[in-house]
C-alpha cells in the first residue's frame, strides 16, 4: 500500500476493447484545475498546496457543482474522488465533463487502489493521486496528466 508521499502513477492501461457549503474557492495560477472531492478537509488542504504550485485551483464538494463550474470555465484538468457522496461517481464525472471537454486532462483520486474500480474507457494518460497526497505528487499528477492531453481521445 502507498504512503503519504509517493508519486503518484498512471492509472493503469486500460483494455482496447451534499452540496459543497462554501460553493467553489478557487487560488491563482497558471494552470486551473477542477477539484471535486466530498470532503471540505481534503479540498482545503488541496487549496494550500495549489498556491504553493501556482496552480489556479477551484474547489467543489458534489458532481453537480463540478458540471456547474465546468460549463461556465475553462478548465484544463479536472481531478476527482473517485467515491464522491451523492449523485455521479468520479468516473461517472469524469465521462459526463470529458465528452463535452475532449481537452481536458483527467487526475483520479482516492485512498483506495485503483484496481478496485472498473476504469474502462477512460483516457491515455488518465493519473491516479493517492489520498493522502502532498503538494509534490499533486503537481506530478497535474503535469503529467497535462502532458497527455494532447495525444489522448475520451
Amino acid at each position: 500500500m502507498r504512503r503519504f508521499g509517493d508519486q503518484p502513477h498512471a492509472v493503469p492501461p486500460l483494455p482496447d476493447s451534499g452540496p459543497s457549503s462554501s460553493g467553489p474557492r478557487s487560488t491563482s495560477g497558471s494552470c486551473r484545475v477542477l477539484m471535486v472531492d466530498d470532503e471540505e478537509l481534503i479540498r482545503r488542504m488541496a487549496a494550500g498546496m495549489a498556491r504553493r504550485i501556482q496552480v489556479d485551483l477551484v474547489t467543489v464538494g458534489t458532481a453537480g457543482e463540478a458540471l456547474e463550474v465546468a460549463r461556465s470555465t475553462d478548465i484544463h484538468v479536472l481531478i476527482t474522488d473517485m467515491v464522491l457522496g451523492e449523485g455521479l461517481d468520479g468516473i461517472a464525472l469524469a465521462h459526463q465533463i470529458g465528452a463535452a471537454r475532449p481537452d481536458l486532462s483527467l487526475v483520479l483520486m482516492s485512498g483506495y487502489e485503483p484496481s478496485q474500480f472498473d476504469l474502462e474507457g477512460l483516457p491515455a494518460g488518465t493519473q491516479f493521486l493517492m489520498k493522502p497526497f502532498n503538494s509534490d505528487s499533486l503537481s506530478r499528477c497535474i503535469t503529467a496528466a497535462r502532458q497527455h492531453a494532447a495525444s489522448r481521445t475520451w
